[in-house]
């Protein structure tokens, strides 16, 4: 019986190799079919001046794209530090709301399952097909047009902050501000779904054992907080992180790619768009890169007192 027991375990591991592949195949597919040839294709059209008119032709132009992007367009660099800017500002606070939120779901409290439907539900619906459906929503069409056609008060308020506010006869700067914030907090619950799931799931990987003799030494919640939660979250923290940062640098509605969109479609500058977005990937990298460095060391530094 012991003879058999290492060629069933080998077996087992061949078997849980295999099913990995099988599932990972559809990836490294698309990867080898799709993604890099488009890859390939996106640098060279970089480097060249694209004439669709016949099919595609590339004329050699060497770094003159970049050229372009960098020194004489006047609105890729704002554009650029305007998003960067933004993903600094909304980055720490998404993360700090994501785990407040993670932490009190965590609570032994009622409807617990409700409250983590409700935070997760807008990554559902502001994805994809969903989110098609919802601009093509013909109640919101009706209400717009009605508002557009009879000028009513009503229908605007229901859909802009700013008009409601107005109605209150505030003050203009409060009504910019209110309206800011307003706006601010609807995105960043929006954008939350998915960090909130990932830190309640690290939350609910630490072993019970180890708040339990953290109680018996006499450690308040807030001690058990930031000497044990926090640090035990560190990998989930990395890994919110670098989520959040690709998804906040890379939405389709940016300021920047909308910019490059529109000048390679609308205007035809499909060399100068292809540089502008390498010239966005490689900023992402190296800050992205960054970023994980940062926090791995905190990381580790938070992991030293854990064991320590």
């Amino acid at each position: 019986m012991k003879n058999k027991n290492p060629k069933r375990k080998l077996n087992s591991h061949r078997d849980n190799q295999y099913c990995g592949l099988v599932f990972s195949l559809p990836l490294i597919i698309g990867l080898i079919l799709i993604f890099i040839p488009v890859f390939i294709s996106g640098i060279q059209y970089s480097f060249n001046e694209l004439n669709i008119e016949n099919g595609v032709e590339l004329n050699f132009v060497g770094i003159a794209n970049y050229k372009y992007a960098l020194r004489t367009d006047p609105n890729f660099t704002q554009l650029l530090i305007s998003d960067v800017r933004t993903l600094i500002t909304t980055l720490p606070v998404i993360m700090i709301f994501s785990l407040f939120i993670a932490v009190v779901l965590n609570l032994n409290i009622k409807g617990r399952g409700i409250f983590r439907t409700v935070f997760f539900l807008p990554v559902i619906v502001c994805t994809g097909m969903l989110a098609e459906i919802d601009s093509s929503n013909m109640l919101m069409s009706a209400i717009n047009t009605l508002s557009r056609e009879n000028n009513s008060e009503l229908f605007s308020a229901l859909g802009d902050t700013t008009t409601l506010l107005q109605n209150f006869n505030l003050d203009p700067d409060l009504i910019s501000f209110l309206s800011s914030m307003t706006s601010g907090i609807l995105n960043i619950v929006n954008r939350s779904g998915v960090q909130i799931l990932i830190f309640l799931a690290g939350i609910q990987s630490v072993s019970p054992s180890i708040y339990e003799a953290a109680l018996v030494e006499g450690a308040s919640s807030w001690e058990t907080f930031w000497k044990i939660t926090l640090p035990m979250l560190s990998p989930m923290m990395i890994v919110n992180v670098i989520y959040t940062f690709v998804e906040s640098i890379t939405r389709s509605d940016t300021a920047l790619l909308t910019y490059i969109n529109e000048s390679a479609f609308n205007g035809g500058k499909y060399g100068e768009a292809a540089a502008m977005a390498w010239l966005h990937f490689l900023v992402i990298l190296v800050l992205l890169s960054l970023v994980s460095f940062i926090f791995v060391k905190i990381a580790n530094r938070g992991n030293k007192g854990v064991s320590a």
